[in-house]
């Protein structure tokens, strides 16, 4: 048997998990999945964080399709080392050694991080596309308040998929609920939007999904629905809370790419965008962290277009003059943006937070 290899990922997990005994997620696997997963869905939505601005629907969108990648992430890792636990112990009951154990465990890894990884990247794109198609619909739905069903209709294209082509409903009927594009792995349906009346509800067939695509991409603002097998663990709330912890993590990376920009705002001139003012944003508590982090991947686009108020006084901080401060909504909240004008007139960001406490 060929020895681990020091640059395998893979491999060097199982010699992880082995020697441990694993966790519920191992962040270095959870990783690898979560920034695949979210490459797919700014690939399917084509929505640019750092061109996007922080109010609009299609930041929420893919904020929310990146917090869904990394709890499906999450399920996915935690299913998987719940089959590599069986692998410890042989048919006997008898622990594997490290060798045994490897040989047990490479196709199942394989199977997981690279064969389904590709799967599921592949239907992260197509959900995501979709995703972004139902925002548009949303937008213009006073125009086109309805919606088609439209299947390939080819040799490849399947019979209960095929039924569906043609039904007309509305943009907010049930149907779309459950019956909306991709319903299946590699299904190739889609939907338009028409002003043509809807099909009447008794030629609506009784269509079912495959497991897993019982729900809307762009109504849920997911890239997996609830119902997909990874999710099915008896531990859904610890795998769920340690996928959102980690998703958070990773968004404190968020912001760098700003640094050394400046913002031109009305009536208070230059404001600088600096290391110290994004790390302490990204520090910042917030109900919607994450979120909060992305807008920083445009917030010299954000800070020009805000109108801040000045705050009277600052405590027990000389290197201050005073803080400017503007209201703004994020994901449907109230947040505000915190500026920081020092002593020497220069003025920079300071932070995003859902509290004024400690500033007025």
């Amino acid at each position: 048997m060929r020895p681990v290899a020091a640059g395998d990922p893979l491999e060097n997990w199982l010699k992880r998990f082995y020697e441990s005994g694993g966790n519920t997620v191992d962040p270095e696997i959870w990783q690898g999945t979560f920034e695949t997963l979210k490459k797919a869905a700014a690939t399917g939505t084509g929505i640019n964080l750092a061109k996007t601005a922080y109010n609009s629907p299609d930041f929420r969108l893919q904020t929310q399709l990146e917090q869904n990648a990394g709890v499906f992430a999450a399920f996915k890792n935690h299913q998987e080392q719940e089959q590599l636990v069986r692998l410890l112990k042989d048919e006997k009951g008898s622990v594997r050694t490290w060798s045994q154990f490897l040989n047990e465990a490479r196709p199942l890894t394989g199977q997981y991080n690279r064969n389904w990884l590709k799967t599921e990247y592949n239907q992260a794109v197509a959900n995501a596309q979709m995703a972004k198609k139902w925002i548009g619909f949303e937008e213009n739905a006073d125009i086109y308040p309805n919606l088609e069903y439209r299947a390939v209709m080819d040799q490849r294209t399947r019979p209960e998929h095929a039924i569906l082509n043609g039904i007309i409903r509305p943009i907010n009927d049930p149907f779309w609920s459950r019956n909306y594009p991709p319903n299946g792995w590699g299904c190739r349906c889609s939907v338009v939007q028409t002003d043509r009346d809807v099909t009447p509800g008794k030629s609506v067939p009784d269509f079912k999904p495959d497991p897993g695509f019982d729900f809307n991409p762009g109504i849920d603002k997911k890239l997996f629905a609830d119902s997909a097998g990874h999710y099915q663990t008896t531990d859904k709330k610890q795998v769920r809370e340690i996928g959102e912890k980690l998703t958070n993590k990773a968004s404190r990376s968020f912001g760098i790419s700003q640094v050394g920009k400046v913002a031109k705002v009305k009536g208070l001139g230059d404001v600088n965008i600096t290391k110290k003012g994004i790390k302490e944003a990204v520090n910042q508590p917030h109900a919607e962290y994450y979120a909060k982090n992305a807008a920083l991947e445009n917030i010299s686009g954000m800070i020009k277009g805000l109108k801040f108020k000045t705050l009277p006084g600052v405590k027990n901080n000389p290197m201050v003059k005073q803080y400017h401060y503007a209201e703004i909504e994020l994901m449907g909240k109230t947040s505000y943006v915190i500026l920081r004008e020092m002593v020497d007139g220069e003025i920079r960001f300071y932070t995003i937070t859902d509290t004024m406490k400690g500033y007025q």
